[in-house]
C-alpha cells in the first residue's frame, strides 16, 4: 500500500510540474482519489478476511513441549 500511495504522490507532484491548466489538475487528483479509495477498500476486504479467520482459529500450545502419552 505504501508503493501505491508514494505512486501517486509523485503522480500529483508530476502533474503540478506539468499541468497548464486547472482542469489536467483536477483530472490527476481525481484519479488519484480513486487509486486510493480502490486500495482502501480493498484493505478493508482483506482485514475483514483476518477478522474472519480470527473466530476460526485453532487453540495450539504455544511452547515446544511433547504431548503427554
Amino acid at each position: 500500500m505504501a508503493h501505491i500511495l508514494n505512486a501517486e504522490g509523485e503522480k500529483l507532484q508530476k502533474a503540478i510540474e506539468l499541468a497548464d491548466n486547472i482542469c489536467d489538475l483536477l483530472k490527476v487528483n481525481q484519479s488519484v482519489q480513486q487509486t486510493v479509495t480502490k486500495v482502501t477498500f480493498l484493505e478493508q476486504v482483506l482485514y475483514a478476511k483476518l477478522e474472519a479467520l480470527e473466530c476460526c482459529r485453532f487453540d495450539c500450545p504455544t511452547d515446544n513441549s511433547e504431548p503427554e502419552s
